[in-house]
């Protein structure tokens, strides 16, 4: 892997670390400012990840091939966000939102993990 994408990596990986921090957050909250302040780090995660990602994917895609990456990822978020509440409902009517946000917690620190592995990986063969 060239090192050119190893800093995306990186980024995506503080990123997912955030996020994943900041979702545990409204879970384990006991005030409306901590879950605020939960929603806050999100945002700030989820601003760091979504406009690097099509940054890195206009980067690295070939020229033939960049609009199609570029409307898939857009796709992929819409899809993200429109079937979130479908998922997640059976775990909301069981428990509470503290279970969703659990569960998304858990998701998003094992997406860091998996990049941070694979950046390990990556930096092992070099």
């Amino acid at each position: 892997m060239p090192h050119r994408l190893l800093k995306p990596i990186l980024l995506f990986l503080a990123s997912l670390t955030v996020i994943s921090g900041a979702a545990i957050s409204p879970a384990l909250s006991e005030s409306y400012e901590q879950v605020i302040g939960g929603m806050l780090l999100s945002g700030i995660g989820s601003g760091f990840l979504f406009p690097n990602t099509g940054l890195w994917i206009a980067a690295v895609a070939p020229a033939r091939l960049r609009g199609r990456l570029m409307g898939g990822l857009t796709t992929s978020y819409f899809l993200g966000q429109f079937s979130t509440p479908f998922l997640l409902q059976p775990f909301t009517s069981e428990g509470s939102l503290d279970t969703a946000f659990g569960l998304a917690a858990i998701f998003m620190g094992g997406l860091a993990l998996l990049f941070g592995l694979g950046h390990w990986y990556v930096k092992r063969l070099k």
